[in-house]
């Protein structure tokens, strides 16, 4: 598409990032004390290679920033350090993506992150571009920690 002003004829840029990040709960409802795990897909929509490399520690990709918010809106804080954002003993995954191509992982949140109290958490990641300071920031989505049952009756 292209916009013509007073005669000059400019084309309309796309302000496309060179991946996304799309995240789905593995279940969206999980009772309190279960593990909260998630579904990224990274994909390259770059016209070049891009590293789909991961850093991991049991099973969270250290990759990516977590952003996690309660009920009352506050952001939860890492069970780590927070000068340090990459725990001890972690391993690395190198891989390069092809234009077009995605990679999914299942993480575990729960990893990094105390979300065992009762109530409704909205999680969103974010990923740096290679070299550029930015960050790419996936969909938001909900997952409900329901109460886990206690003094449940038997016949």
């Amino acid at each position: 598409m292209s916009l013509t002003v007073a005669g000059h004829a400019f084309a309309q840029q796309k302000s496309a990032e060179p991946f996304g990040i799309d995240i789905a709960a593995v279940q969206p409802e999980v009772k309190a004390g279960s593990p909260v795990k998630l579904t990224v897909v990274l994909t390259n929509e770059s016209n070049k290679k891009m590293s789909g490399s991961k850093g991991f520690k049991k099973g969270l990709d250290l990759a990516y920033r977590y952003e996690i918010r309660d009920t009352n809106g506050d952001v939860l804080t890492s069970k780590y350090h927070p000068d340090r954002r990459v725990p001890l003993e972690q391993r690395t995954l190198i891989r390069l993506l092809e234009p077009g191509q995605s990679v999914k992982d299942v993480i575990e949140v729960n990893e990094m992150y105390d979300l065992s109290r009762p109530g409704t958490y909205t999680i969103q990641l974010s990923r740096q571009v290679d070299g550029r300071g930015l960050d790419v920031k996936s969909n938001k989505i909900v997952v409900t920690v329901l109460p886990t049952e206690v003094g449940k009756a038997t016949r």
